[in-house]
């Protein structure tokens, strides 16, 4: 779906909200006593609690399994945003016609895309090389680049500076709360980078078998390639998926890495073909420090010869 056809449907929904905005007293403005912040994905979610903690309701618009690859922004949560003091965009390209509707409106919404700063890597595909088939990877653009940021410990901690920039700014007779909060964050993410590094130390071959390719900036952070099976969401052609198998073979690669949107049936076929084993990890789940030592853990522990 274009960004002008996005633009069409959110069209209706900003005028009516920003009309009713306009009629309200200047009563509805009266100070609250906690943050209302939006966020597009549950791992955001995790970061702005850990940073504004109790001063704050969070509400998460990519909840209940949607898909973020393909997900519509809908009215209900296009007027969420709006009624929020804070929405924190990560980068999506779904997003980017309603920030862009957003920013051109009146109103105390504050849109903060904490990805804003971090450069966007491309898709990894390393197993077309030299193969002579017809898939290719698309140009590189805003809609086409690698959106999974919050994989990256590294990262994260750049997220998080943006995240209490903004909450002092919003806030600032709680900055100190927010500040100390921010401090335990950063620690916290310092000593999973630790048991992270510790945990891959045992590894020999560096390479990443996973369906989707959502883990690039976590490989490239510990020194890992990913290779993906599928191409920007499509599944590959057949020459490209019997070139995957050789290099996972040649690679003696025992494990797949799958997420719970992952078609089961096709996976298994995948790690039958090279005496793999499917392990399940999922990069939107909320509790992010957990997610990524288990999937640290997993990668440590993996089967190889």
């Amino acid at each position: 779906m274009t960004n002008k056809f996005r633009f069409m449907q959110i069209a209706p929904v900003l005028a009516a909200f920003m009309a009713a905005l306009v009629s309200c007293s200047g009563d509805a403005e009266m100070e609250k006593e906690k943050l209302s912040i939006v966020v597009t994905i549950p791992p955001q979610a995790y970061f702005v609690e850990k940073i504004a903690g109790e001063k704050a309701d969070i509400s998460i618009i990519l909840s209940g399994g949607k898909d973020p690859h393909f997900f519509e922004f809908s009215t209900r949560e296009i007027s969420q945003i709006l009624s929020a003091d804070i929405y924190f965009s990560i980068g999506l390209p779904q997003e980017a016609a309603l920030v862009a509707r957003l920013s051109a409106s009146s109103g105390t919404l504050r849109i903060v895309d904490t990805g804003e700063d971090i450069p966007r890597r491309l898709p990894d595909a390393p197993f077309l090389a030299n193969s002579g088939n017809s898939d290719t990877l698309p140009p590189a653009d805003e809609e086409n680049t690698d959106p999974h940021i919050w994989l990256s410990p590294a990262l994260v901690k750049l997220q998080a500076q943006k995240i209490i920039d903004t909450l002092i700014v919003a806030d600032p007779k709680n900055a100190s709360y927010y500040i100390s909060r921010h401090a335990l964050f950063i620690t916290e993410i310092d000593n999973l980078d630790r048991e992270i590094q510790r945990q891959l130390s045992v590894v020999k071959e560096k390479t990443l078998l996973v369906y989707h390719p959502a883990f690039g900036y976590f490989a490239d952070q510990y020194g890992f390639t990913q290779i993906p099976v599928e191409i920007e969401g499509k599944e590959p052609a057949a020459r490209s998926l019997s070139i995957l198998i050789e290099t996972a073979r040649r690679k003696r690669i025992r494990t797949l890495f799958v997420e719970p949107q992952t078609p089961q049936k096709k996976a298994q076929i995948i790690a039958s073909s090279i005496g793999a084993e499917i392990m399940q990890i999922d990069p939107l789940a909320r509790n992010w420090t957990e997610t990524l030592l288990d999937f640290a853990k997993k990668i440590g522990g993996r089967k190889t010869e």
